[in-house]
């Protein structure tokens, strides 16, 4: 600290007898105070030291002043020492927060000269929390406890510790370590359900001691399948409302091997009607990418509870069916996996690519492509945008959905623009134009394909890619989901929105089957039926769409209908093959093993909420007998629409 001379001190004293007793000393406003402490602990203290400039014999009267909610406000107080040096104490539990030093205005009294008030140039103090997470995995009969301190302290001992009556004690076997890294693990067998916390000493330089949030770990069931998740969040509260989210860590185990913690920047509940259920469906961001269980790399995957579906199976069944219809670009990937959230075992879900434009996922042009969704709540004030369209028919811009800012505050193109927004409904209002005619009254029955060349305005083949919109009828006719006459949760996408543009509108990808296959009773007295069309205009009566999507008009195209009996031969097998092996392989892959793993695991979510909340009705009293039922439904589904498309054209209705 910087310290005058008595010297200094006299040559002043003379100053102010030349201005008189009366008169008053004006000084330059001091520079900013110097902290102590670059990065200081939330609420630990700090000194702020500087020089306002002023030369007192007595010292003159300071103080630290805050900034809050664009006030300035007294924090702490004290005087300066003769040659005008100050060193004042400050803390503060912002994440940051600026500080000054003011002086009031001070009357001449005994010899002295009044001076002027005197405020300092500003300080911004940022902070740092202690803190030590916690994740606890189990592998085999051991279970993982592991954490990440920030920041990392040298010398630093962390203990783990389990609760046995209201004290803490150190888990047997464990012993205090230093955080490597910031990295911090322990192994210890599994001794039933516990609660359990990680301690750090006070050591030097820390504020005292720090303690994980606690987990109060339940081993679960005592077989569970090769892929499990232990998700935790930082604030120790489970997810269980859409709207809200949560930051935290998940431990990833395939088998016996566990990952280390990976930040998670959000855990959230997703889903529309699923999010209502007991068992709640969940979005994963990553802070970072990751390979989850081997699948391509990205940040965003949603946990699909498939609550509604008793099989557990539906959806990965009609997705590796998607897989293999080449009009559909990209079929999301997924792995079954079991979950933990909070130490607490939530049973079986289907960890799933999320739906948006990336070079693993829909490959389209990340500046000129969107996605759109069939979806009426963009309605509903969530901050979705959308719009209804010429058809009747409401659209939500699926990706992107938001719009982004690069550093320098300017738009971002990869985002939502407006622009991008008008051409997009333009594109799609062109198109609709076309299909329905600009009467609504459009009849494609008669169509000779023969009177269309490639590109004419006027044929709907020029907006909508033909293959695609064979074969997303296929898949979504054939596993008849009750979303399937485009409600929602019904997807296409474009390479460029530019109405001008070249670029068609191509269907897909397929999402949302847990309601399907006969698993849904209630929609409609039609739809558990394996028979019967059911996007033709035949859909749930509950659903305003029902009557005017966009397949009720393409249906009626003798060439729509001619490629449809085509794709159908060469596909078929594909087809038959979901009765007769497709579900089976989705139970296996349930327990990522042997078909013996997967009813172990569909035991397990069987147990845990076989009488949690509403489900559609069951169709056996058993597991087995659910599957039996779905390769059944599987098989009259393909035997009728066998039927009906070997036939030259297939039938309207």
């Amino acid at each position: 600290m910087f310290r005058r001379s008595a010297l200094l001190v006299a040559i002043a004293m003379a100053i102010a007898s030349l201005v008189g007793l009366t008169g008053s000393v004006a000084y330059a406003a001091p520079a900013a105070p110097v902290s102590s402490n670059p990065l200081p602990f939330v609420g630990q203290e700090f000194i702020l030291s500087g020089d306002i400039g002023t030369v007192t014999p007595s010292g003159r009267p300071v103080e630290v002043q805050k900034l809050s909610s664009g006030k300035w406000s007294k924090l702490t107080s004290g005087k300066t020492l003769a040659d005008g040096t100050y060193a004042l104490k400050a803390s503060t539990t912002a994440p940051e927060r600026s500080f000054r030093i003011y002086a009031a205005a001070v009357k001449a009294s005994g010899g002295n000269p009044a001076l002027t008030a005197l405020t300092s140039d500003p300080i911004t103090v940022q902070t740092q929390t202690d803190s030590v997470s916690l994740n606890i995995a189990r592998i085999g009969n051991n279970f993982k406890a592991a954490g990440v301190a920030s920041p990392v302290l040298a010398g630093r001992l962390f203990e783990l510790q389990y609760k046995s009556g209201s004290k803490w004690l150190a888990v047997p076997g464990t012993t205090k370590i230093e955080a490597t890294g910031g990295n911090l693990s322990w192994t210890s067998p599994v001794t039933g359900s516990k609660s359990y916390r990680i301690a750090g000493d006070a050591s030097s330089g820390a504020p005292g001691v720090v303690y994980s949030p606690t987990i109060a770990f339940n081993p679960g069931p005592t077989t569970l399948g090769k892929n499990v998740i232990y998700a935790t969040t930082d604030s120790g509260t489970t997810p269980t409302k859409k709207g809200v989210d949560y930051t935290g860590s998940a431990t990833l185990v395939t088998g016996d091997t566990a990952s280390a913690p990976l930040d998670l920047e959000t855990i959230a509940v997703r889903g529309n009607s699923t999010a209502t259920k007991v068992k709640k469906p969940y979005k994963f961001k990553f802070a970072e990418k990751q390979k989850p269980f081997g699948m391509k790399s990205d940040k965003t995957w949603v946990l699909l509870a498939n609550y509604g579906d008793r099989t557990l199976v539906r959806s990965k069944a009609a997705w590796d069916l998607g897989k293999q219809l080449d009009g559909l670009k990209w079929t999301p990937d997924s792995v079954f996996t079991e979950l933990f959230i909070n130490g607490k075992y939530l049973g079986s879900y289907q960890l799933v690519q999320s739906i948006k434009i990336d070079s693993n996922r829909v490959k389209v042009d990340k500046i000129t492509g969107q996605v759109m969704e069939f979806d009426p709540h963009w309605k509903d004030g969530d901050g979705t945008f959308g719009f209804t369209g010429f058809s009747g028919q409401d659209f939500s811009y699926k990706d992107p959905d938001e719009a982004k800012k690069l550093d320098d505050n300017s738009e971002d193109p990869e985002g939502l623009t407006a622009a991008k927004k008008a051409a997009m409904k333009t594109k799609i209002t062109n198109f609709e134009k076309v299909l329905y005619g600009t009467d609504k009254k459009r009849d494609w029955s008669g169509t000779k394909a023969d009177t269309y060349v490639p590109g004419d305005p006027n044929d709907w083949t020029t907006y909508l890619d033909l293959n695609s919109a064979v074969d997303y009828y296929l898949a979504r006719e054939f596993t008849k989901d009750n979303d399937a006459d485009f409600y929602r949760s019904n997807f296409f996408y474009t390479n460029n929105v530019d109405p001008g543009s070249a670029d068609k509108l191509f269907m897909g990808p397929i999402w949302d089957f847990d309601r399907s296959a006969g698993a849904a009773t209630g929609a409609s007295t039609s739809i558990a039926s394996p028979t019967g069309w059911w996007i033709r205009g035949n859909g749930s009566a509950n659903h305003n769409t029902n009557k005017i999507h966009w397949y009720t008009k393409i249906v009626k195209d003798p060439r729509f209908l001619n490629a449809l009996h085509d794709r159908w031969a060469d596909k078929k097998s594909v087809f038959d093959n979901v009765s007769l092996t497709g579900v089976d392989a989705a139970v296996t892959a349930m327990g990522g093993t042997t078909y013996q793993s997967g009813l172990d695991v569909a035991a397990n979510d069987r147990k845990l909420w076989s009488s949690g909340g509403s489900r559609y009705a069951a169709h056996s009293s058993s597991y087995t007998g659910e599957l039996n039922y779905l390769k059944g439904w599987y098989h009259d589904r393909y035997v009728w629409m066998n039927n009906e498309l070997i036939k030259t054209p297939p039938p309207l209705n």
